[in-house]
C-alpha cells in the first residue's frame, strides 16, 4: 500500500470517528431534553427483560444504551441497510434485528 493510500485511509477513519462522536454530543437539544437516541434516523427501541439495557435500531446500525443513565455501551454496524427492528430473546443475552 502506497503513503499517499495509506494517509487517505487514516483520514477517512479519523473524518468517520469525528462524524460519530459529533452526532452523540449533546449539542442544540431542546430544552428538558436528556440525551439524544439513535445515529442517523431511529427505527424502533427495546428494553432488555430485566430492564438493564435499552437497544435502538437506527438507519446506520444499533446502539446498546445503559437503561437507567441512557450512557451509549456498544454501537453495532454491519447491516447492508437501515435497521428497523430490535428484539431481546428472553434470557436477555442475545440481540436480534
Amino acid at each position: 500500500m502506497t503513503k499517499r493510500l495509506m494517509w487517505m485511509l487514516i483520514l477517512l477513519v479519523g473524518i468517520a470517528s469525528i462524524c460519530v462522536l459529533a452526532q452523540e454530543a449533546q449539542m442544540q437539544l431542546p430544552q428538558g431534553t436528556m440525551v439524544r437516541l439513535g445515529f442517523g434516523e431511529t427505527n424502533d427501541a427495546r428494553y432488555s427483560p430485566n430492564g438493564e439495557y435499552l437497544a435502538v435500531g437506527t438507519s446506520i446500525g444499533i446502539e446498546l444504551r445503559d437503561a437507567k443513565t441512557l450512557k451509549l455501551l456498544r454501537f453495532f454496524q454491519g447491516h447492508t441497510g437501515s435497521v428497523s427492528s430490535v428484539a431481546f430473546f428472553q434470557n436477555g443475552m442475545t440481540l436480534a434485528s
